[in-house]
């Protein structure tokens, strides 16, 4: 399961496709993730100077990387020192946790939009290898992709292969299925995901579309 540091080294990692280096470094050297909450990803940095200049020029490439991420508008918010203390302090006063209380199950509760799914599910709308490289990531150890294709489909699974295995995946034996009362029949490509994937994936969806399956995983 990737957890909120993940995806700020996702986003770095992105950034640094537009960003030199030293611009990351001299920028973003103080900057920690804090917090995704909801819609906003909340962010500490402790240098005035710095974290202005976070705001003025750089939060449209954080905002366009989490809209990459996550398919949706993630809003960015940098906190100072006091804004971090109150921050912790109103955590530290919440309640018992779900966790603590019992109450707290996947199948009850799932925080945050993302990393955290314990299932995926994908229409066969796109080259296995595609739909892995989005779905996949997106998936916690332990959790399973299921990509509903043609059954057909067995050249397609093995070509994707390589890829599921460097997402993390295993390829499960996939079964059939009948739509009722029709004959339509379909494969469900069952993927298990045994490990973490590689932070910069998925790519952005503009770049998997220009460079297609030459640079994929």
């Amino acid at each position: 399961m990737q957890s909120v540091s993940d995806i700020w080294s996702m986003i770095l990692t992105r950034l640094r496709e537009d960003l030199s280096e030293t611009t990351i470094k001299t920028w973003f050297d103080e900057t920690t993730v804090v917090a995704l909450e909801g819609n906003t990803l909340k962010l500490h940095c402790p240098n005035a100077f710095k974290r202005s200049n976070i705001q003025d020029r750089f939060l449209p490439n954080i905002e366009e990387g989490l809209r990459d991420i996550f398919s949706a508008e993630i809003a960015v918010k940098l906190l100072d020192d006091e804004g971090l203390t109150r921050y912790q302090k109103k955590e530290a006063e919440q309640p018992a946790s779900l966790m603590e209380s019992g109450e707290f199950t996947f199948e009850t509760f799932v925080v945050g939009p993302s990393n955290k799914l314990a299932c995926s599910a994908a229409r066969a709308v796109a080259d296995l290898r595609v739909l892995c490289e989005l779905c996949l990531p997106f998936v916690k150890v332990g959790g399973w992709f299921l990509a509903m294709k043609g059954t057909d489909c067995g050249a397609e699974l093995e070509q994707a292969l390589p890829t599921i295995q460097a997402l993390g995946g295993r390829a499960a034996e996939p079964f059939d299925y009948t739509i009722p009362h029709t004959e339509v029949a379909h494969r469900v490509v069952r993927i298990e995901k045994i490990g973490p994937s590689p932070s910069q994936y998925p790519r952005r969806w503009a770049k998997i579309q220009k460079e297609g399956q030459k640079k994929a995983p």
